[in-house]
């Protein structure tokens, strides 16, 4: 990922899109987070049964959409008839599960991407489709699974891995360990500490803040991190006028 993604205007990560402001994970939740001037946008990853991958978090469709099962069950004709709008509001009724593919087609020369791949998509897939839209250098990529953390940085060296770190000490382990290029913690195990580390290490600083946006203004990553991913870009949005001091 290049520094281009990382100016003054675009220096924050939606998380699942703006989650508060449309339903997660859709072409309108992504719209809302890029109009909000986020730099990021995130991509849960999944696929259906006959290999179309999918943004969608959880492993079934229950929750944010009106169908029932494992994504990985259903053929993508089923999914694209979903809808995974009107449980968040009527406004968004008759909103489909968006396809990776045409998610990276719409944004791909507006913003950067973090693609928090699922288990059981494949490798080789995610990255053709990667390679197709020419984002190489606009992307990294998070897997829960540390052993196909390494699988994948083995394969696509030149491609960016995201690990996470539970304090300053960690940093190195993951980069001697997985060769991460951007490091992840949360706004409560942020230390100072670690942005030394990471500059030591050459390597990105995200550090999230997920339902507590309200704090970032006064605290230490603000200035400091790289990438801020945020939830509630609601917030980013009614407080501009507090945020646009965030480093370019």
């Amino acid at each position: 990922m290049t520094r281009e993604c990382l100016d003054s205007r675009r220096t924050f990560s939606a998380h699942r899109g703006a989650a508060d402001l449309a339903p997660e994970n859709t072409l309108p939740a992504l719209e809302r987070a890029v109009a909000a001037g986020v730099g990021v946008i995130e991509i849960d990853v999944r696929t259906s049964l006959d290999g179309v991958l999918y943004d969608l978090h959880d492993a079934t469709v229950d929750r944010t959409t009106n169908g029932r099962g494992l994504l990985r069950w259903l053929r993508s004709k089923r999914v694209d008839q979903l809808d995974a709008g009107a449980w968040f509001s009527p406004e968004f009724a008759e909103t489909r599960v968006p396809r990776v593919d045409d998610i990276v087609r719409i944004f791909r020369d507006r913003v950067c991407f973090y693609f928090d791949v699922k288990p059981g998509v494949p490798l080789r897939k995610i990255v053709t489709l990667v390679r197709k839209h020419g984002i190489e250098a606009r992307c990294m990529f998070w897997f829960k699974n540390p052993i196909t953390a390494r699988r994948f940085k083995r394969r696509y060296p030149h491609l960016l891995l995201k690990m996470n770190a539970g304090n300053a000490g960690d940093i190195g382990d993951r980069v001697r360990a997985y060769k991460a290029d951007v490091i992840e913690c949360s706004a409560d195990n942020f230390e100072v500490a670690m942005v030394e580390e990471c500059r030591r290490f050459n390597v990105l600083l995200m550090v999230s803040f997920h339902g507590v946006e309200s704090k970032m203004r006064g605290h230490g990553a603000f200035d400091s991190a790289d990438i801020l991913n945020v939830h509630n870009v609601g917030y980013i949005m009614s407080h501009s006028e507090h945020l646009q001091g965030r480093r370019g």
